[in-house]
C-alpha cells in the first residue's frame, strides 16, 4: 500500500510540473516571438552616387519595454500586442505618443514585416 501511495505521489508531482507551464493568454506565445533585437537595413545614394547602408534596430524586451532609434539617440518605451497589432508607446520630446503597427512574421519567425499607420512597410530581420 505504501509503495502504491509513493507511485501515485510521483505521478501527481509529474502532472503538476508538466502543467505548470500552461498559460491562459494566447498572446504570451506570440509575444515571445518578438523578444530580441530586430534590424532594418536601408540603402541610399550618397552625394557621389555610391550606395550606402544604414542599419536601424529595435529591441523588444520580455518585460514589455522597447528601445528604437530616432535621429539623435535611442527612444525607449513600452510595447504590447493588441488586436493583432504591435502597440508602442514612447515619450518623444516630453510627449507620450502611441504607434500602431500591423505585422506579419515569416521565415520561421526571423523576418518581421510591419506597416505603420501611414501605410509605410518595413522589413526587419532578427539578429
Amino acid at each position: 500500500m505504501k509503495k502504491q501511495l509513493i507511485i501515485v505521489g510521483i505521478i501527481v508531482l509529474l502532472v503538476v510540473v508538466g502543467l505548470s507551464g500552461c498559460t491562459n493568454n494566447p498572446f504570451d506565445t506570440e509575444k515571445n516571438k518578438f523578444i530580441g533585437t530586430w534590424v532594418h537595413s536601408e540603402s541610399y545614394l550618397d552625394y557621389l552616387g555610391n550606395i550606402e547602408w544604414t542599419n536601424k534596430t529595435i529591441t523588444f524586451f520580455s518585460d514589455g519595454t522597447c528601445i528604437f532609434p530616432n535621429q539623435q539617440s535611442g527612444v525607449s518605451g513600452t510595447w504590447t500586442l493588441k488586436d493583432g497589432k504591435i502597440v508602442c508607446t514612447v515619450n518623444v520630446q516630453g510627449q507620450s505618443q502611441t504607434f500602431y503597427y500591423d505585422y506579419s512574421l515569416s521565415n520561421d519567425g526571423k523576418t518581421l514585416t510591419v506597416t505603420d499607420q501611414n501605410g509605410f512597410t518595413y522589413t526587419l530581420t532578427k539578429s
